[in-house]
């Protein structure tokens, strides 16, 4: 049986409603520098304002927290295509 795909949006979506409850936030680095600091995905706690968990794995953290159901599965990240390097002859 086929999983259904949930796209990372919808999981992000789900995961800052259930870590809401305990005072933490899902973020997601924006510039390079950032994400080689902290991860694509980082968790902060809004009341100390602090990041509390680095290189947060969605898929993971969503099963962990029951957020991603057995029959769902992560969507995959579309490859990305080789920039086109300009003809030189």
């Amino acid at each position: 049986m086929d999983k259904v795909k949930v796209s990372r949006r919808a999981l992000f979506q789900r995961l800052n409603r259930a870590l809401a409850k305990s005072g933490l936030i899902l973020k997601k680095s924006r510039a390079t520098k950032y994400s080689s600091q902290y991860g694509e995905y980082y968790a902060v706690d809004v009341h100390a304002n602090v990041i509390r968990r680095r290189d947060v794995n969605l898929g993971r953290l969503g099963r962990r927290n029951g957020v991603l159901a057995s029959w769902e599965r992560l969507e995959r990240r579309p490859r990305r295509l080789a920039r086109l390097e300009p003809d030189r002859g």
